[in-house]
């Protein structure tokens, strides 16, 4: 039985949602953990991306699946039921333990919908370095097709849909330089590797659940920078449950690097987005 330290509010840090976001997007090792401590449901409704669900009332019996030497960041809808998951692992002897102020009604940035299982399915062939960055380029190609159908599309030119190829391109051609570190013998092109067309997204989804999700055909750019920035949030949310779930240390590593690539585009996709704004 574990022996429970005594704990108070006061030895709770509380961070506001963008400092919460600084901490987890200066994060490039894994180190940093976001919990959601609600229910199921609600989780599955509307989370923060890369969050780890934990309900409140599991936390106590789960919490050996947390790394005592992790930060944890916690946090709830409105920063009550977090802010009891703080006490207890301060309590449980964990100290680099921050609780999200207001909770996720005062987090005024990304978030993604799905329940914590989506897309983990994928990772039944996933065994080593190898097969999880094949099977990332399986997904980026997925996605990469649809947003050329998504250009396809639009009847003008359009600068920020070629960007948007453009980066996921070179996105691809990145993960394609990753593969080497772990193939044994001579790395086949990018283009034999990834030659066929792929059913499945990077967002966990289909090709064809994303066309129905945002429709067959985008009304304006604004429409297509939107989309594609909640298939990257959820990319890098399915990136971030698939590291959570393998034991592999190895296997870890190459999630994380997926995880950190897939939010460097979601920055970009938010500065793009804040220009298109700006020009209106």
């Amino acid at each position: 039985m574990n022996r429970r330290l005594s704990c108070s509010i006061d030895e709770i840090d509380t961070v506001t949602p963008a400092e919460a976001k600084e901490i987890i997007d200066a994060d490039k090792q894994g180190e940093v953990v976001l919990l959601d401590v609600r229910q199921p449901e609600e989780y599955e409704a509307d989370h923060i991306p890369g969050a780890k669900l934990i309900p409140l009332g599991e936390l106590e019996a789960r919490h050996g699946e947390l790394d005592r030497d992790s930060v944890l960041i916690t946090y709830c809808r409105s920063g009550r039921r977090s802010l009891g998951a703080s006490i207890l692992l301060c309590g449980l002897g964990f100290r680099n333990v921050y609780n999200i102020g207001g909770g996720i009604l005062y987090w005024d940035r990304e978030r993604v919908s799905g329940p914590a299982e989506e897309g983990l399915g994928l990772l039944a062939e996933v065994i080593e370095p190898k097969d999880a960055l094949l099977l990332a380029l399986q997904l980026e190609k997925g996605t990469l097709d649809f947003y050329a159908r998504y250009a396809h599309a639009l009847t003008d030119s359009s600068e920020t849909v070629s960007r948007l190829i453009d980066m996921e391109n070179q996105h691809l051609h990145w993960v394609h330089q990753e593969l080497a570190n772990h193939w044994q013998g001579p790395l086949p092109d990018l283009h034999d590797l990834v030659q066929m067309d792929s059913e499945d997204m990077e967002a966990g989804i289909s090709v064809n659940e994303a066309v129905m999700r945002y429709g067959p055909e985008p009304g304006d750019e604004m429409e297509v920078i939107e989309a594609a920035l909640e298939i990257e949030c959820k990319a890098y949310d399915l990136y971030k449950r698939m590291r959570d779930a393998v034991n592999d240390p190895n296997l870890k590593d190459v999630f994380q690097k997926l995880s950190v690539a897939e939010r460097g585009h979601i920055h970009d996709l938010s500065e793009e987005l804040k220009t298109i704004v700006s020009a209106e």
